[in-house]
């Protein structure tokens, strides 16, 4: 899948981290130079962008401070 629910609404946008096989994704809008960036997050909602694919088989961990 590409769309992530959260269990908790994080406590702001910045307040989330976000890991694919260990590799640190960038949030879209967050870095000027960085472009689309890797995800987007609205509420608890996180969606990875398209060409962010991940198999059954990666590790994804999202670590954040709560509301």
């Amino acid at each position: 899948g590409r769309i992530f629910t959260l269990t908790q609404t994080p406590a702001s946008t910045s307040a989330v981290s976000v890991y694919i096989n260990g590799i640190f994704q960038v949030q879209s809008g967050s870095h000027a130079t960085i472009g689309a960036g890797d995800y987007s997050l609205s509420g608890t909602t996180l969606t990875l962008v398209a060409a962010n694919a991940i198999d059954a088989s990666d590790e994804v961990v999202v670590k954040y401070i709560k509301q």
